[in-house]
């Protein structure tokens, strides 16, 4: 009985020690990204993620805009900084303890916007056809456009996911219309909004190609896939110019502007495999020389959408 008893305790203290072990300490700083000043009052929740049930943390920072928590955690910490003004922003940590320091960009000018996610099949391989931001489809005859903003011109063939090339071409009616592609490190992670404020003056490029080939090749006994391309899946996404206006010395004076957010998505696979389509999430303001990047989501100018086509950040 003796010797059980013992057991039984020294299981419960290898229980407590390790339960102890796990607690970890979070110290936050919550900065306003455009001042640098900190954040007073930002409502924070911190998710310990472990087995233990019932840790999670919340509070608000003080006047220095700093928090801490302390908690059992297996895997890390889910942040996540809310206030009055300005856009959510969230992090996940990894192991052990964390002292950070998160942004909080404040909301400025959100407009309504055009915002929707496309899946779009192209009427054929190989030619030319327009799309209207407005109307979410292809211009007349190919579907309900009225205006074309933007040309796609998709080829390629595929055969299955290790075998298959493709070709996407972009461009636009007019040579000052464009694109502006933004890598990656030019987002702020944590935010909600990550995008600059402002959509550019200048720098729009007219035509863009992109290429994706897929093949096997043998080494040794196995066949291992390669895959060539352009498209670039880790970037923050793209600024648009359309419908612009210059004047007799080529400078523009009007045009309407807008974003897309991550890359295209493109297939060239028969219709039993896939289809032959092209998928993107695109925002676009129809007010003239409106350069606001801040979509208000409460009032998308698209109405009746599905979830899958609502996009998900401002």
């Amino acid at each position: 009985m003796k010797l059980g008893l013992l057991f039984l305790l020294g299981l419960l203290i290898t229980v407590s020690t390790s339960v102890a072990n796990n607690n970890v300490t979070v110290k936050l700083k919550v900065i306003d990204s455009e001042s640098g000043l900190p954040v007073e009052g930002a409502t924070v929740g911190m998710g310990f993620l472990s087995n233990t049930k019932n840790n999670d943390f919340k509070g608000e920072t003080n006047d220095e805009g700093r928090v801490s928590a302390t908690s059992d955690s297996l895997w890390g910490v889910k942040i996540r900084v809310r206030k009055h003004g300005y856009y959510k922003s969230t992090r996940r940590t990894a192991r052990g303890d964390q002292d950070l320091t998160l942004l909080l960009r404040p909301i400025k000018n959100p407009q309504p916007m055009y915002a929707r996610t496309v899946t779009l099949d192209l009427p054929d391989k190989g030619k030319q056809f327009g799309f209207d931001f407005e109307k979410a489809d292809w211009v007349i005859p190919h579907g309900k456009g009225l205006k074309t903003h933007i040309y796609f011109n998709l080829s390629g063939e595929g055969k299955d996911a290790f075998n298959y090339a493709e070709r996407l071409l972009v461009n636009f009616p007019q040579e000052t219309d464009g694109l502006i592609k933004l890598s990656e490190k030019s987002q702020v992670f944590e935010s909600d909004f990550k995008f600059q404020y402002l959509a550019s003056e200048k720098g729009y490029i007219n035509q863009m190609e992109y290429v994706e080939n897929s093949y096997q090749v043998k080494q040794g006994l196995r066949m291992m896939p390669v895959t060539e391309t352009t498209f670039e899946t880790a970037i923050l996404g793209y600024e648009i110019r359309v419908n612009t206006e210059v004047d007799n010395e080529g400078n523009v004076i009007a045009a309407n502007y807008g974003k897309i957010l991550d890359e295209f998505n493109v297939s060239v696979f028969p219709k039993e495999k896939g289809g032959n389509f092209i998928k993107f999430t695109y925002y676009y303001n129809p007010i003239k020389n409106e350069r606001s990047l801040e979509f208000d989501k409460q009032r998308n100018l698209f109405k009746g959408l599905t979830r899958q086509e609502q996009p998900k950040q401002p």
